[in-house]
């Protein structure tokens, strides 16, 4: 298919002039209002509308109060009219302090010297920064065990004496908390704290509790899980995952504040006089094995502001991990979606629910236990069921089971609260028969803010998208995880190979500094400069490539760069620079001064073809590691550094040629491969005069394979970038629009709900929910032709190059940029396509497609009323220029 060479574009020409700032798009360090900032210099950000076309913003001024009103004078910062069309600073005014609250808003001026409106008022709020600013001790109960206990609980009583303006709790239980004032949890956050290396980062949460606090008495009560954090060796013959950390005491650090309304500030510390006990009904938190719950020990009278606690004892006072206490910046994980069983039966002793997807999170299961005081209800949560409909827990590790033991209440309930699963059906032993409406299953991720909406008329393309989509939320956790059930490790290989899918689904400003920090923080100490393959890096560290692929390491200075281009903030890549620099350091020396990397790894991990060498995988991480490290640089302004990784990627991509090349019968790779193939022309190692050769190698054994891919995850991103640069879509959308195996649309006509491990997971049982192979997503987000430019920065530059291919008739993406919105939507009728796209303020677009045109009905209209600001028109395309605004262009298509 072709366009025709006429192509009309739409005219419906607003003259309305009004840049304004969006509601709601105020962020500091990416987060909305966020009320513990863990630096006085946040970067501070704005997303624009306008009703006219080709705007921008030319100028902006920021003002900056520690009060909410006073704007007259603001005390903190006023920066005047600021020449710039960026929609972001770093906070420049009065210098803040730790529990620093800074009121702040900003006002534009458009492309014609408009000003716009003042922003609604944001806020932030700086953490404590300080070790000093911490007068509270860390806590433990010293007869907890992990044998004859329950887990700790701890109480602290306390009296409020004025009417409160403004109360913030500051806490961190490890290795889990859960807070409650006055019988209420402090928010709904779950799962607290995230991951992280306890010797070097303690991540604090911080509530603002002002609500709850009462004047008169008042409760604080955090109870423990262990997580993480004290993970191994669980009771019960409960699964446990290997490599984990030895047992460790829990407890607690916690600081309340508060400031009355006549401005008198108080505090409630955690040391030796908050009293503690393991004599509740918790006892088990496996953070990979299951929960032990026992209603009958539930603990009465005891919760109340005056309730009886003489059996308590007192706090003991505890040596924490060495680590420093910092605020995170990444949203907290929550509960973002509730489901309802979809199907039950009974099967030998188990009912089994279906909760009708794979998802990850937690249950609730609505129990009677009158007359039934004592029994022992047991929860098995599996990702497949067994040929007779029983749980199956092949996939997740096994035994994996949660315990709830009645008490004689008439109605109880019983939902996890110190782990997760990942899980699609849950069998419970009960013996009497439950209803639908019993059973709710609860998914939990980090809150990131969905930004994407994606359709085309291939539906199995769309379910392709939504398995992606339902594996990355399944394991987009404090960490990126691999697989939510048996592992729950931060592999970081996937953050980088499937980083559009997941910048383009979800808003990573805040959470992508923490993923930067937990990384940095997992450097190895005995190996200098390396970045491991799981961060953190628990327990006894893994072999080999297990811990030393720079596949996986290279996340190290990739996602940095990543997050710069999608987000536009230097702090990216200026937060853990040194870290970059430290790890191309190891990759240099353990080259040993060969010109690649041929000592192991883990190879095309997974691959169907085993016989790509795993220095071929190796020596394309190492290149793909200094190829952005030279990046890194120029966009900091280190030219030296930069010419010198220039040099370094050169000699990789020639030393990769000269050990793998072979040009016996038709030129190919190491094996001929798939993979050695695409990752050698991903590489650039090919030169010009084989690459035709090289490319139509990959092209015939896809063709021989029946259009099947063979290669396994670090191939795979390869694979598709070469095709499109060679301009072959339509073989990619043979390989995605295959059902047979392995394919992903295989999965899905299996019905697969969540991505799987293994490109056969059906047949060798690996994982049902990972998105390591979720990089084929990145095809379907750009089938609607949006796409940021090569080399922009910020989606400042956005493509619009609608990919018309197959039996397609539709596809369109809505992505919310950090601009704005921007959308592309095409539609083909018969012989005719229609092409509509928005442009927010700030970006210019080009719109290429692959036909002469005309722009008629844009003639004599200026850049300002059109927004057309060039269209050029060659032999067998059109290019069009445009600036913000919405657009319809039509044309018709020739066979």
């Amino acid at each position: 298919m072709r366009l025709s060479p006429f192509l009309a574009i739409g005219a419906a020409i607003s003259f309305a002039s009004g840049i304004a700032v969006e509601k709601g798009s105020l962020r500091a360090n990416g987060a909305v209002d966020p009320i513990a900032i863990d630096t006085a210099t946040p970067w501070i950000s704005w997303r624009l509308s306008s009703d006219k076309r080709a705007d921008n913003q030319t100028a902006y001024q920021i003002q900056a109060s520690s009060s909410r009103s006073d704007f007259d004078t603001p005390d903190l910062w006023d920066t005047g009219k600021v020449a710039s069309s960026n929609a972001s600073a770093t906070y420049d005014g009065k210098d803040l302090t730790s529990r620093s609250a800074v009121y702040w808003r900003v006002r534009v001026w458009d492309v014609d010297g408009v000003v716009s409106k003042w922003s609604d008022v944001a806020v932030f709020e700086v953490s404590l920064l300080s070790n000093s600013d911490w007068r509270a001790s860390w806590i433990t109960n010293k007869k907890f065990s992990t044998g004859d206990t329950s887990l700790p609980i701890f109480t602290k009583p306390f009296r409020v004496t004025c009417p409160v303006a403004k109360a913030r709790l500051y806490l961190l239980g490890l290795g889990l908390h859960v807070a409650l004032l006055n019988e209420n949890p402090v928010d709904d956050s779950v799962l607290q704290p995230g991951y992280s290396t306890v010797n070097k980062t303690l991540l604090y949460s911080t509530y603002d509790v002002t609500t709850q606090l009462r004047k008169g008495k008042n409760l604080l009560r955090v109870e423990l899980g262990k997580g993480i954090y004290d993970a191994e060796k669980p009771l019960l013959g409960r699964y446990s995952k290997f490599n984990l950390a030895a047992p460790a005491p829990l407890m607690l650090i916690a600081q309340l504040e508060y400031t009355c309304e006549n401005g008198d500030i108080h505090a409630v510390y955690s040391d030796e006089s908050w009293l503690t006990t393991v004599s509740g009904p918790y006892f088990e938190t496996s953070w990979f094995g299951g929960e032990e719950y026992d209603a009958r020990k539930e603990l009465a009278g005891w919760d109340g502001v005056c309730g009886h606690r003489k059996e308590w004892t007192k706090a003991t006072i505890a040596t924490p991990p060495t680590g420093t206490l910092v605020s995170p910046r990444a949203p907290p994980l929550k509960v973002v979606e509730a489901l309802k069983a979809v199907a039950v039966k009974q099967v030998g002793s188990e009912w089994v629910f279906d909760l009708g997807i794979n998802f990850v999170g937690t249950f609730s299961l609505v129990m009677n236990g009158k007359g039934r005081a004592g029994t022992r209800i047991v929860f098995r949560p599996g990702e497949n069921i067994t040929a007779n409909g029983g749980i199956s827990q092949s996939t997740t590790g096994s035994p994996i089971f949660d315990a709830y033991t009645l008490s004689d209440a008439e109605t109880q309930s019983y939902s996890p609260k110190f782990l997760y699963h990942g899980f699609r059906y849950l069998g419970v032993n009960l013996t009497w028969t439950p209803s639908l409406d019993d059973m709710t299953g609860y998914v939990i991720r980090a809150a990131n803010e969905p930004v994407l909406s994606l359709h085309t008329s291939n539906e199995l393309f769309n379910s392709i998208h939504a398995i992606i989509d339902r594996s990355i939320q399944g394991n987009m956790y404090s960490v990126l995880t691999d697989s939510p059930h048996r592992e729950k490790y931060g592999w970081l290989e996937q953050n980088q190979f499937v980083f559009h899918p997941l910048a383009m689904g979800y808003d990573l400003q805040a959470y992508g500094y923490d993923m930067i920090l937990t990384m940095a923080d997992a450097q190895a100490a005995d190996v200098p400069g390396l970045i491991p393959d799981i961060a953190p890096e628990f327990g006894n560290p893994m072999g080999g490539g297990y811990r030393n692929d720079p596949n996986w390491g290279c996340a190290m200075i990739i996602v940095p760069l990543r997050l710069y281009q999608y987000y536009g903030d230097i702090k990216y890549l200026q937060f853990k620079h040194q870290f970059m620099v430290e790890y191309i350091e190891y990759l240099v020396n353990r080259a040993g001064g060969n010109p690649y990397l041929n000592d192991g790894g883990l190879g095309d991990w997974e691959g169907l073809d085993t016989t790509t060498p795993k220095g071929v995988t190796s020596t394309f991480g190492y290149y793909q590691a200094v190829k952005a490290m030279t990046e890194v640089e120029e966009i900091l302004g280190n030219t030296e550094q930069a010419a010198y990784y220039r040099n370094l990627s050169s000699s990789l991509q020639a030393g990769f040629h000269s050990m793998w090349f072979n040009d016996t019968g038709s030129p190919h790779y190491c094996s001929n491969s798939q993979a050695c193939n695409a990752l050698a022309l991903d590489l650039g190692a090919v030169p010009e005069k084989y690459r035709a050769d090289v490319l139509g190698n990959l092209i015939n054994s896809l063709e021989s394979h029946n259009w099947h891919v063979t290669v396994g995850e670090i191939g795979l991103p390869s694979v598709f970038k070469v095709l499109r640069a060679a301009g072959r879509d339509d073989i990619i959308f043979k390989l995605m629009n295959t059902e047979t195996s392995p394919s992903y649309g295989y999965e899905v006509r299996s019905g697969a709900t969540s991505l799987w491990e293994h490109w056969d997971a059906d047949k060798t049982g690996g994982s049902l929910n990972h998105f390591m192979y979720g990089y084929g997503d990145t095809w379907l987000l750009q089938l609607s032709g949006l796409a940021q430019k090569e080399g922009s920065v910020g989606w400042r530059e956005i493509e619009y190059e609608p990919i018309v291919v197959g039996d397609l008739t539709s596809a369109s993406t809505t992505y919310r940029t950090p601009l704005g919105t921007a959308s592309a939507s095409w539609t083909v009728r018969g012989n005719s396509i229609t092409y509509e796209i928005t442009v927010p303020v700030g970006a210019v677009a080009t719109v290429n497609f692959p036909a002469v045109a005309a722009s008629e009905n844009a003639k004599g209209l200026s850049v300002a009323q059109s927004g057309i600001m060039s269209v050029d028109a060659g032999n067998d395309r059109t290019v069009i220029r445009a600036g913000s605004g919405m657009y319809s262009f039509s044309g018709t298509l020739a066979a």
